[in-house]
């Protein structure tokens, strides 16, 4: 018998949301509200997003040896849910994190911060028109 697609959460889709506004710290408190509450196996998933939205936030703030370690975390917790985990491209966003993740470690800003997770579900926030991928 197959397992039951897990729910698509609001605060998920407004963490989206602000994430792709360029928003990573508020992305990371709604994030953080779910994660709290959360008992299901998805809890390791959004932690990987909160950090990824943390690495962000330091990079933004030109701390790239945080945003190094936050992007390092999120990326371990969400190799486990690769190819792909309530409608986001696990593989896409994890490699394209690579990218963002070699040019903190050289202290170089990606020329497009607000590059944003591949979610492509019900509900999905728009994506921004001139949004990129990767470095």
């Amino acid at each position: 018998m197959r397992e039951a697609k897990p729910e698509i959460e609001p605060e998920y889709l407004e963490g989206i949301r602000l994430f792709r506004e360029g928003l990573y710290f508020q992305s990371h408190e709604v994030l953080e509200d779910l994660w709290k509450r959360t008992m299901s196996p998805e809890r390791r998933f959004y932690q990987g997003l909160i950090q990824i939205a943390v690495a962000f936030h330091h990079a933004s703030g030109g701390n790239f040896r945080g945003a190094v370690s936050q992007g390092e975390k999120g990326r371990g917790k969400l190799e486990a849910y690769a190819p792909r985990q309530l409608d986001m491209d696990v593989d896409r966003l994890l490699a394209d994190l690579e990218g963002f993740i070699d040019a903190w470690a050289r202290g170089i800003h990606p020329r497009d911060p607000r590059w944003s997770w591949p979610y492509e579900g019900p509900g999905a926030p728009p994506a921004r028109e001139e949004e990129g991928r990767g470095c």
